[in-house]
């Protein structure tokens, strides 16, 4: 059976360097400038996603990166084209400078936003986390950049240090790993289990196609320190989802979900109850015909 899952990334390293300023870092900005401000001073923004906790032998089906634009220098919507590149070398956050600044490969590359007004923008990454995940291309991040052509075309975004509309990648996969089914005095029982930690922002388990089950059970454990908010969403193509309710699930509680609804698929929603505030979320999943 194929088990399909979407996960948030926070990136784990970002920063970005200024023609400007060729030997200053910014690692520890709450901000991620690209661009070109005015001849002489270019903007570029590095970041860094860890892909350990996509299972092996996943197939990724999307990968999208969004980030919060906050600020235009051109203050009048000038458009900046940005692409994301995959970056060809190494680099570290708290050490990288335009000078010793890594190189990108310019034949790889996500799609390209249009960004003017303040707000969220998306690029399809899709073909550099495959990349990453295969270990066809080594995990350096990526690197986005303009044209470098337009005067006051730099724009700000929110970077990891920030508070709050932190970088995120989201990717959605498959995977025929889970669950693993047996046959049990003439009846088929099916069983999986996952281990997910909890972000700012939702995220969601596997989808499990109960249409031939007869008894099915979810069963949540908070095993962290903080307090996590489960939904229980309903679909009947496994790819758009309607959540039933939500609750908040504390520390050291064990609960069943209970469904509603009929429908072909279901699957567990799972965020921090607050901000900053991650916890880890066990969830055990048990069917029969």
């Amino acid at each position: 059976m194929i088990m399909m899952a979407t996960i948030n990334l926070p990136a784990i390293d970002d920063s970005f360097v200024d023609s400007f300023q060729p030997t200053l870092n910014y690692g520890n900005s709450p901000v991620l400038l690209v661009g070109k401000l005015v001849d002489g001073i270019l903007y570029r923004s590095l970041l860094k996603f860890d892909l350990a906790s996509i299972p092996s032998g996943a197939s990724i089906i999307s990968a999208q990166l969004t980030l919060e634009m906050n600020f235009d220098y051109s203050g009048a919507g000038t458009i900046a084209s940005i692409t994301p590149y995959a970056v060809a070398d190494n680099w570290s956050g708290a050490t990288v400078t335009w000078n010793n600044q890594p190189a990108i490969n310019q034949a790889i590359a996500g799609t390209t936003a249009n960004v003017t007004v303040t707000g969220p923008y998306s690029w399809n990454v899709l073909n550099l986390v495959n990349g990453w995940f295969t270990g066809s291309l080594a995990n350096n991040g990526l690197e986005l950049r303009t044209g470098e052509s337009t005067s006051l075309e730099t724009k700000s975004f929110v970077s990891s240090n920030a508070a709050a509309q932190r970088p995120v990648l989201t990717i959605a996969y498959e995977t025929d790993i889970l669950p693993a089914a047996v046959t049990i005095a003439g009846r088929t029982v099916e069983s999986g289990h996952e281990d997910v930690t909890t972000t700012d922002s939702f995220q969601y388990s596997g989808a499990r196609d109960t249409s031939q089950m007869t008894a099915v059970s979810f069963v949540v454990s908070n095993t962290g320190p903080n307090t996590a908010t489960i939904g229980a969403e309903d679909s009947n193509d496994g790819i758009n989802f309607v959540t039933e309710y939500t609750f908040g699930l504390a520390p050291n509680i064990t609960t069943v979900v209970q469904y509603s609804f009929y429908s072909r698929f279901k699957r567990l929603s799972y965020k921090s109850l607050n901000p900053g505030q991650p916890t880890t979320v066990s969830i055990d999943y048990l069917a029969r015909t």
